[in-house]
């Protein structure tokens, strides 16, 4: 797992991230979700695995409706009922 941290550019509308999936690591699917400084969620997303054996996870998170503060994306991968929490980074949406 990666802990990061991202100032986005002022007017960002995504944010854009690209993910190289680890050598047999396999999900059915992915979930992203934005949580604010208090940890409350204010986005979630669910999307389907990107196919093939060197496969290439790309997000593109859209930010334009978040108010200017502290947030946290936190990207799981979702294989059965199990979750496995893959990402999580620190970004700042500037005022």
């Amino acid at each position: 797992m990666s802990n990061q941290s991202f100032v986005l550019p002022a007017g960002s509308r995504f944010f854009g991230a690209r993910f190289d999936l680890m050598p047999g690591q396999r999900f059915e699917r992915f979930e992203y979700e934005i949580l604010n400084a208090a940890g409350a969620s204010r986005l979630k997303q669910s999307l389907n695995a990107p196919t093939g054996e060197d496969a290439e996870l790309e997000l593109a998170v859209p930010v334009a409706s978040l108010e200017p503060g502290e947030y946290t994306l936190v990207l799981r991968g979702i294989q059965a009922a199990a979750s496995t929490e893959i990402l999580r980074a620190h970004f700042s949406v500037p005022r």
